[in-house]
């Protein structure tokens, strides 16, 4: 996703990513598997704001109810 509020010294302000991580798929291992979805924006040229949320299935490889995690990054440089 490519979108800004002022074009001119940043061309891409905003970032949307995801991924999915799987491990133990061995069979007799159990797997646990882990789908991310981040953000970032960049609110000026010393903030940026990076949401993150993930949904962890099979947490360490057992039969848990899955979690649902959200945190949130923020990046100062001067």
């Amino acid at each position: 996703m490519n979108a800004g509020f002022n074009w001119d010294p940043n061309p891409v302000p905003l970032f949307l990513g995801g991924g999915w991580l799987s491990q133990g798929l061995l069979p007799g291992q159990g797997s646990e598997t882990a789908l991310e979805l981040n953000y970032s924006w960049l609110v000026d040229s010393n903030l940026s704001l990076q949401p993150v949320l993930q949904l962890i299935l099979n947490p360490s490889g057992g039969n848990a109810a899955p979690i649902l995690a959200a945190g949130m990054q923020l990046q100062l440089q001067s």
